[in-house]
């Protein structure tokens, strides 16, 4: 991913990373936390960033429960509360 796509500006031209890009390193660590903020972000990705964010996350972790969720567009509180 370039690095313009990998990040936004507010009106103030504070760059902060896009919501994939954050997600990709949350997954790394995957702390209880992590999980909560995968779950709360999913349902406002789009197709693209989804796709984006499972493809990245299989590079380093095939076995991640969040490529499933990407991939099937569901993640459930209980997902999270058992992680």
């Amino acid at each position: 991913m370039p690095w313009d796509s990998s990040r936004d500006a507010d009106t103030s031209h504070v760059n902060y990373p896009t919501p994939e890009v954050a997600l990709l390193y949350k997954s790394k660590m995957a702390r209880p936390k992590d999980f909560g903020d995968f779950a709360a972000l999913l349902p406002h990705l789009d197709a693209h960033r989804r796709t984006w964010l499972a493809d990245a996350i299989m590079l380093a972790n095939p076995e991640h429960p969040w490529v499933w969720a990407l991939k099937e567009q569901r993640w459930s509180r209980r997902d999270t509360d058992s992680a």
